[in-house]
């Protein structure tokens, strides 16, 4: 029988010596114990401390989040109230231009009655006391007020109609456009008057694109009345814009 020369025991010198292959998987051994046992005392302090970070940072999210939402509504707040303060202040502004234009209609009403009172003893029939016009925020669109007047001793109620015709070049031909041609839509019917002593009107007209306007012709006409009772007046465009350019600065 053959025998593995692996397993033969030989005497040595007296000294036992471990082989190679087991030191190497001892060695080994003792790390991994080592390690282990460096891992498990070391844990829970890095776990405790990990797990303090953490809530320590949870907390914090939460502090922030809220100091977000506050800032957010303060935010809405601020917005809401600034736009209230803006619609308020347009308000007023609006106000305040429609106190300043019955003020100037009113001081224009003074004015006219000290010049019927200043007239005396003279008597004058149905007349076209003043035309004036007043920009928009179209430019192809003007506002128009009509001031018409009677200074008789023995005045009565008069009524009639007006009548608007704009005369001006377009194309190089010299036209002249009727009141439906410049009405606007607030102005689709007829103007019509009704008065004792003096009556204000007011009105919009449109200037079509490449109309360029040289007079207005007003005509009044009296209702029941013959023709000769009508009252033609001409205005040049140029000097009704030079007085609107006039009144704006004042």
């Amino acid at each position: 029988m053959a025998i593995d020369p692996s397993f033969i025991i030989t005497r040595s010198s007296g000294k036992w010596r471990m082989p190679r292959g087991w030191m190497v998987a001892l060695s080994v051994l003792l790390t991994t114990v080592t390690l282990s046992l460096t891992a498990w005392w070391a844990f829970p302090r890095i776990s405790d401390d990990l797990q303090g970070r953490l809530m320590t940072a949870d907390s914090r999210v939460l502090e922030l989040t809220g100091g977000n939402e506050s800032l957010e509504r303060a935010l809405v707040i601020a917005e809401r109230e600034n736009q209230i303060t803006g619609a308020a202040n347009d308000q007023l502004r609006d106000d305040l231009k429609q106190v300043e234009r019955q003020l100037s209609e009113l001081n224009d009403d003074i004015e006219f009655y000290q010049r019927l009172l200043e007239a005396g003893g003279v008597r004058r029939g149905l007349g076209l006391h003043e035309l004036l016009l007043e920009n928009t925020a179209d430019a192809s669109i003007y506002r128009y007020r009509l001031t018409l007047s009677q200074n008789l001793e023995k005045a009565e109620v008069v009524t009639g109609t007006i009548e608007i015709l704009l005369n001006g070049m377009q194309d190089g031909n010299l036209v002249q456009l009727n009141p439906v041609e410049i009405a606007s839509a607030e102005n689709k019917g007829s103007l019509g008057y009704e008065f004792k002593y003096f009556q204000r009107l007011t009105g919009t007209m449109i200037i079509p694109a490449g109309f360029s306007p040289i007079s207005l012709d007003v005509t009044i006409r009296p209702s029941g009345r013959s023709n000769r009772n009508e009252v033609d007046e001409q205005f040049e465009w140029s000097r009704l814009i030079e007085d609107m350019k006039s009144n704006v600065q004042e």
